[in-house]
């Protein structure tokens, strides 16, 4: 448990995001924390060039993806920071391995409604989430 807890604190201290703005991801650990201990569903906001969206943070499981974006947001990878100026209006975009659809929804809010997103994810459990975020999104 010290293992692994230690190499999540050292994953978090090394991150640009937290470099950038060490507070502001303290105060998303402990909301987290907060979050995961009394197992409170909640949808945040997320961003993707420019554009907002929902997203929803299922506290239960961990490697089903959203604790990561929730602390880091789009500077959790490249692709969110600037995938932005690689889309345009009306694109399609396949997000193969959609987890919950953080890309999807990051790149809905970039294409439009005329666009098209193809999100393959084989599990349930992901696909259910997708359609949370897809319906409070009015995707």
């Amino acid at each position: 448990m010290y293992n692994y807890l230690n190499k999540r604190l050292q994953f978090m201290l090394s991150h640009k995001a937290f470099k950038k703005n060490p507070v502001k991801i303290l105060l998303r650990l402990i909301l987290l924390t907060i979050i995961i201990i009394f197992k409170i569903k909640k949808f945040f906001k997320g961003k993707f060039g420019g554009k907002n969206f929902l997203f929803y943070l299922s506290p239960y499981k961990e490697k089903i993806g959203g604790r990561g974006y929730f602390l880091y947001r789009e500077e959790q990878e490249p692709i969110l920071q600037f995938g932005d100026k690689l889309l345009n209006k009306n694109d399609i975009v396949i997000d193969a391995g959609a987890n919950q659809g953080i890309f999807s929804l990051s790149f809905c809010s970039k294409i439009g409604p005329k666009g098209k997103i193809i999100a393959i994810e084989p599990f349930q459990e992901c696909t259910n989430i997708i359609k949370k975020n897809l319906k409070k999104n009015k995707i």
